[in-house]
């Protein structure tokens, strides 16, 4: 069935105030949102690191920087991170049917971090061996701590905004002047697979966030939950790519932004798209995920009506899909 979630990352009301509307409008499925606003803790670098066990960073001049033991800031991170479970096992209890948790996936991280000689970590080969072997561990470990905590399996979602850069030799390396070589699309995947795959109950979603679709790179890293928003889908080329997932049985989750729409408009659009690629609508009686469309750092703050009335077209967008979309 078609399931709706907030947006991983929100720019936004207070999050006392975001994790009461999340409670109220999507039930039991509900996002720990990274809160853009928040400075330091909101960032999605440091956000990710708090979830990585032995990997520190601190400020460095152009962006975060590893260092070999844990700083004042990556306690204030990790604290931080703890904190917010600890309001929200006491503000949503322990028996809920699904937690979203949204991170960083390693590509992107790597691009996002640098050595102290100002080296860009995606350019250190054994960084990114070792850093492979720290999220196996640390997602594992991110879900056995969800799961004690609320009863549930969390749903782990790798952001990936910067795959698309990497696969085409996009990102700069030490100067403005050097570009870091391209990765061919096997490899970026092959490195994602383990991650993508989860034997411990929950769902691990491949997430292309405000980016370039990488459908080969979806296809190959045999994710079973692929994320993007709706607004991606703009040539032919996306409509063959996502009929390719869906005929591998991959689960759609589609970032929708839903101002000034009614529900059923928005549900009639996602049926078109679906169709457009050879599916009937009742896929989505079936299975599906509908969120949200991510705040970016230069996005307006939503007032709280707004977050909420947003949130709110979203979930009846699922519902209508769930129970009424092969009449619309």
């Amino acid at each position: 069935m078609a399931q709706a979630y907030a947006a991983p990352s929100v720019k936004g009301p207070p999050f006392r105030t975001i994790a009461d509307i999340i409670a109220g409008e999507t039930g039991d499925l509900r996002t720990v949102p990274i809160l853009l606003q928040e400075g330091i803790t909101g960032d999605s670098v440091a956000h990710t690191a708090a979830l990585l066990d032995g990997i520190y960073i601190d400020r460095g001049p152009r962006c975060w920087q590893l260092t070999s033991r844990p700083r004042s800031m990556s306690h204030v991170i990790a604290d931080s991170w703890e904190r917010k479970l600890d309001f929200l096992e006491e503000q949503w209890g322990t028996d809920l049917n699904g937690l979203v948790i949204p991170l960083l996936g390693p590509w992107t991280f790597s691009t996002r971090i640098e050595h102290s000689a100002g080296r860009r970590a995606l350019e250190d080969q054994g960084f990114l061996a070792a850093l492979h072997d720290i999220y196996v561990a640390s997602l594992e470990q991110v879900h056995d701590n969800i799961a004690q905590r609320f009863g549930t399996s969390p749903h782990l979602v790798l952001v990936e905004p910067d795959l698309y850069r990497i696969q085409h030799g996009l990102i700069p390396g030490p100067t403005d002047f050097d570009l870091i070589p391209e990765r061919s699309a096997e490899d970026l995947a092959d490195y994602l697979a383990e991650l993508c795959h989860n034997e411990r109950g929950g769902t691990r979603i491949l997430s292309f966030s405000h980016s370039p679709i990488c459908w080969d790179i979806a296809r190959f890293s045999g994710a079973r939950v692929v994320d993007f928003d709706f607004a991606a889908i703009r040539h032919h080329s996306d409509l063959d790519g996502l009929g390719e997932l869906l005929n591998c049985h991959v689960t759609p989750s589609v970032a929708v932004d839903p101002t000034g729409k009614q529900p059923k408009d928005l549900a009639k659009e996602i049926i078109r798209l679906s169709t457009t690629v050879g599916f009937a609508p009742t896929l989505w009686a079936k299975q599906g995920f509908l969120r949200m469309v991510d705040s970016s750092t230069d996005s307006a703050v939503l007032e709280e009506l707004a977050f909420a009335q947003q949130l709110r077209t979203v979930a009846q967008t699922a519902d209508i899909l769930h129970s009424d979309a092969g009449n619309l």
